[in-house]
């Protein structure tokens, strides 16, 4: 791909123009990692300007015991992990997490997991929605671009006022253009407001940061009903994160909430994601999962 045909595209995305399906094949297999990151950059100042969100978020277990532990106030979100073997428990873990959690909202579950616990049956996945909410849950937490799941019970989620937060990738065996196309034909009314490009899953043998790199500025060029391109910051790490918001990302997830100096670490977690976002020349702001935004200290 030339400069010239760069240059067509990126006219095209400034004019809020379809990219083609030529388009779209070059800009993928495209080795001109620096030119497409250029393109994802500038989609993403003109999306979000400088503003760069992260959220800190507090993993529990299904059935794990806190003995009653609170959970820091200092997260924006409490995330249940893990699959539920039936609707009535999964309201009662979505309770007793609720009451532990004071002011942080809760989310869980990934929208297949529970599809395939009703067993497909719409009665039954909106019964299980009901007790959700009515049990406190904020949202789901995710839906697996990979998994092909049909909008429908997207849709059964916006009704009920169970939001999705993100759309994921769970194995690198997809491409990042046919999970970019997946999520192109769901309606931005869906709410869902962040895309994780970059697989959930690794595998034995690693990614380049090469490949990660250009799945991220891929995914902002071609993405455009969905707000934030997201960087999992724990899984894969301050380094790649803070060169992926110079390709296109602007939201990273599962920050620690907690403020200790663990593992040697030279600085908290806040100060580190504050000044490796700092240092991209970007401004961080904090979030909690219904992207309420809280400024941040930059002192």
């Amino acid at each position: 791909m030339d400069l010239s045909r760069f240059n067509s595209v990126a006219e095209k995305l400034v004019a809020g123009d379809e990219l083609s399906e030529l388009d779209i094949s070059e800009l993928s297999s495209t080795t001109n990692l620096l030119r497409l990151g250029a393109l994802a950059d500038e989609r993403r100042r003109r999306e979000s300007g400088p503003r760069v969100t992260f959220v800190r978020v507090l993993e529990v277990a299904l059935n794990e015991k806190r003995d009653n532990q609170k959970i820091p106030d200092t997260a924006g979100e409490v995330r249940i992990i893990g699959c539920p073997d039936s609707i009535d428990n999964a309201a009662l873990e979505v309770q007793r997490i609720v009451s532990l959690s004071g002011q942080v909202p809760v989310t869980g579950f990934r929208l297949e997991d529970l599809v395939s616990l009703c067993a497909n049956e719409p009665d039954r996945f909106e019964r299980l929605l009901l007790n959700l909410k009515r049990s406190g849950l904020t949202g789901l937490s995710e839906v697996s671009v990979d998994s092909q799941i049909d909008v429908i019970w997207i849709e059964r989620c916006v009704e009920a006022g169970i939001p999705i937060n993100s759309a994921v990738i769970q194995d690198t065996e997809l491409p990042a253009d046919v999970a970019a196309n997946r999520i192109k034909g769901w309606n931005h009314n869906y709410g869902i407001q962040v895309f994780s490009p970059l697989p959930k899953k690794l595998k034995r043998e690693p990614t380049t940061g090469y490949k990660d790199l250009h799945r991220v500025a891929l995914a902002r060029v071609l993405v455009d009903n969905i707000p934030s391109i997201q960087i999992d910051w724990r899984l894969y790490g301050p380094k790649l994160a803070q060169v992926a918001l110079a390709f296109g990302a602007n939201d990273l997830d599962r920050v620690s909430p907690f403020d200790t100096l663990e593992n040697g670490r030279r600085r908290s977690p806040l100060e580190e994601i504050k000044k490796n976002i700092l240092a991209a020349s970007l401004k961080p702001v904090q979030r909690n999962c219904r992207f309420e935004l809280t400024p941040v200290n930059l002192s």
